[in-house]
């Protein structure tokens, strides 16, 4: 509430995005002092955009890359370890 509050006290406003991990998703935050003293917030969800965002970066990169978990289970990798391994998404996906 702080940052919120800075902004009904200069009037100002600011656009950021922002992770709720309670919800899981991925917000555009919009505040907004209309006068001194007061401030308007709108979230977007922007979660699909994300994950195209990840998407777009794993296809397009050269590289073996990819994501696991704590306990070393890879849950997404990109289609170079075919290309460069010959192993399938499928194949390496859940796997150790």
């Amino acid at each position: 509430m702080q940052f919120y509050g800075k902004i009904a006290l200069e009037g100002s406003e600011s656009t950021f995005e922002q992770f709720s991990a309670p919800l899981q998703r991925w917000y555009q935050v919009q505040a907004h002092s209309p006068e001194k003293d007061c401030f308007s917030t709108v979230f977007i969800d922007i979660a699909d955009e994300k994950k195209s965002e990840l998407e777009d970066f794993f296809n397009v990169n050269l590289d073996l890359l990819f994501i696991a978990d704590l306990d070393g289970n890879f849950l997404k990798v990109n289609k170079e370890w075919e290309n460069v391994l010959g192993y399938k998404e499928s194949e390496i996906e859940n796997a150790y």
